[in-house]
C-alpha cells in the first residue's frame, strides 16, 4: 500500500508595513514618515512518500514517518492544513479512500475526521487514518489517529499547526504518518491516494494606521495628520471596529488637537478602544478654551488654570497639573506611565456636574475627554468591569490598561503615589457626594469604588461606540 504526497504552496500574503515617526518639538516641525515593505515568503518541504509495506491480512501497521518543514518570514505566522484526495485523474473518484490501483471496488475507508483512536487495534477492518507529532525526537508522542477531510470540504479542513510568528530562522517541523488495518477479504495489490499539505500565511491584521489611512481615503474625509500623528478627535466607531486585536499592532500614538499632547491608545480584549495614558489636558500657567468641536461637551467652556493648594471644591472646577509629566510611580503596561493632571469632578465633567456635597443628579453626560471620546462607565455592570472580566488576572488587567499608581490630589501634601490609582467614571455612586470610580492597587481591582467628587483624580477616556 502506498500514499503519495502532493504539497500545495500558498503565497501572496501582504507584507507588514513598518511606520515610524518621532516628535522632538511641537512647533515649526515637519516629519517624514518611513514606510517600506518586506515581501513575505513561505516554503513547504516533505521528506518523502508514505508507504506501508506488505500489510498482512488480519493485521495492522503504521507507515514510515515523513518530516514536514515550513519556513516563513511572514510576521503574523502561518497555518499548516491537510486534506485527502484530488480533482485530478486518477484520484478524482477516490474520495477519502485508499483505492486498489487494479480494482476500484477494493479500498480502505478513511476514519471520520472527528475520530480519535489511540491505537491501530481500535481501527475497524479495512480502514486507514493519520497521526502526527511536533516532537522531533527519536520516540515522539503521537496524536490519536483520525481521518482527513476531502480536499473540497473546506469547512472541515484539518489544521495540523498554527503559528503566529515568523519561522524563517529555524523552521517549524512535524512528523506525520498513516496507519491501516486490513482483514482477509480485501484484494491484494497497491492502494493509493493523495494527501495534501497546505501552508497558508496568516493575513496582516488591520492596524490603527491601516484603519486611519482607509478612513482618510474616503470621499469627503477631513482626516489629516498633525505633527506626524493621527488625531484623537478623528477616532470613530468605524476605525475602532476595523482594527484587529494583535499584540502591539493594536496600539497607536494619537495627538490631542487641544494642546498637542500625544497619547497611547489601544484596542483591548473587550473590542473597545481605550486611552492608555492618564489625561494630561491642563496647565498651572494658563486656561484652555474647549469647544464641542474638540471636546465631549455641549457648549464652549474654559478649563481653569491649575492650583496647588485649596483644591477641594464641589462647585468650582479645580485641576492640578504640577505632576502631569511625572513618571516616578509604579506603572504597568506599555504606555507612558505619566501621572497626568488631577481633576475634581466639576472639572472632569467640563463644568456640567458641579453640585455640592448634598446634591447629585445621576450619571454625568459630558466631560473633558476629546471629541469622539468620553469617560467610561463604572460599577459592577460597567465598561470598566467588562474590560476587567476579559483578563484572567488583576495584573493582566493593569498591564492591558497601562495604569500608573498615580494616587489622588486634594491638597499639596496629600498623594497616594505608588499605593493606589483612582480613575473617574461617568456613573453616579448612589450617594449625593460620590461617583463610582475604578480603583487599582498593587493587589486589587475595584470597578465600583465610591469616591468623593471634590477630590482630584485621574481621568481615562473610551472611544464612542456610536
Amino acid at each position: 500500500m502506498k500514499a503519495k504526497i502532493i504539497s500545495v504552496l500558498t503565497l501572496g500574503i501582504l507584507g507588514a508595513a513598518i511606520y515610524s515617526s518621532s516628535v522632538y518639538g511641537l512647533e515649526y516641525q515637519t516629519n517624514a514618515g518611513i514606510n517600506f515593505t518586506i515581501s513575505p515568503s513561505i516554503s513547504l518541504s516533505i521528506s518523502g512518500d508514505l508507504i506501508i509495506d506488505e500489510l498482512a491480512p488480519g493485521n495492522y501497521s503504521d507507515s514510515n514517518v515523513i518530516d514536514i518543514t515550513v519556513l516563513s518570514n511572514n510576521s503574523t505566522g502561518y497555518i499548516l492544513k491537510s486534506s485527502v484526495g484530488s480533482s485530478d485523474s486518477p484520484y478524482s473518484s477516490y474520495n477519502r479512500n485508499l483505492v486498489n490501483t487494479a480494482s476500484s471496488n477494493a479500498f480502505f475507508t478513511s476514519l471520520d475526521y472527528n475520530s480519535s483512536l489511540s491505537t491501530l487495534s481500535n481501527f475497524d477492518p479495512n480502514t486507514w487514518g493519520y497521526s502526527y507529532s511536533d516532537q522531533m525526537v527519536v520516540s515522539p508522542t503521537w496524536s490519536n489517529y483520525s481521518g482527513l477531510p476531502l480536499y473540497s470540504d473546506t469547512e472541515h479542513i484539518t489544521t495540523l499547526r498554527s503559528s503566529n510568528q515568523t519561522t524563517a530562522s529555524t523552521g517549524d517541523r512535524l512528523k506525520f504518518k498513516i496507519g491501516a488495518r486490513a482483514d482477509d477479504t480485501l484484494a491484494a495489490g497497491e492502494y493509493q491516494n493523495l494527501i495534501n499539505f497546505i501552508a497558508v500565511g496568516n493575513p496582516k491584521p488591520v492596524s490603527f494606521y491601516d484603519a486611519f489611512e482607509e478612513a482618510a481615503a474616503q470621499p469627503g474625509s477631513t482626516i489629516t495628520m498633525l505633527n506626524g500623528y493621527y488625531k484623537m478627535q478623528d477616532m470613530s466607531a468605524d476605525i475602532c471596529s476595523a482594527v484587529e486585536l494583535y499584540d502591539d499592532q493594536s496600539h497607536i500614538q494619537l495627538i490631542d488637537t487641544r494642546d498637542n499632547e500625544v497619547y497611547w491608545v489601544g484596542k483591548l480584549k473587550d473590542e473597545r478602544c481605550w486611552l492608555l495614558d492618564n489625561l494630561r489636558l491642563g496647565s498651572n500657567d494658563h486656561t484652555i478654551e474647549l469647544t464641542p468641536q474638540d471636546t465631549n461637551i455641549e457648549a464652549a467652556w474654559t478649563l481653569p488654570k491649575g492650583v496647588t493648594s485649596n483644591f477641594n471644591s464641589w462647585t468650582n472646577a479645580k485641576i492640578n497639573a504640577t505632576y502631569k509629566y511625572n513618571t516616578d510611580v509604579v506603572s504597568y503596561g506599555t504606555a507612558s506611565g505619566k501621572i497626568g493632571v488631577y481633576y475634581n469632578y466639576c472639572a472632569a465633567s467640563g463644568g456640567t456636574y458641579c453640585y455640592d456635597g448634598s446634591s447629585g443628579m445621576g450619571n454625568a453626560g459630558h466631560d473633558i475627554c476629546p471629541f469622539n471620546w468620553r469617560m467610561p462607565t463604572g460599577g459592577t455592570s460597567s465598561e470598566y468591569q467588562t474590560l476587567n472580566a476579559e483578563y484572567d488576572t488583576p495584573n493582566n488587567f493593569r498591564i492591558a490598561l497601562s495604569t500608573p499608581l498615580s494616587g489622588n490630589f486634594h491638597d499639596a501634601s496629600t498623594h497616594d503615589w505608588n499605593v493606589v490609582g483612582y480613575f473617574w467614571s461617568s456613573t453616579y455612586g448612589n450617594n449625593s457626594q460620590r461617583m463610582l470610580i475604578l480603583r487599582i492597587t498593587q493587589s486589587d481591582i475595584d470597578t465600583a469604588y465610591n469616591i468623593y467628587r471634590h477630590f482630584g483624580r485621574s481621568l481615562r477616556c473610551i472611544a464612542n461606540n456610536q
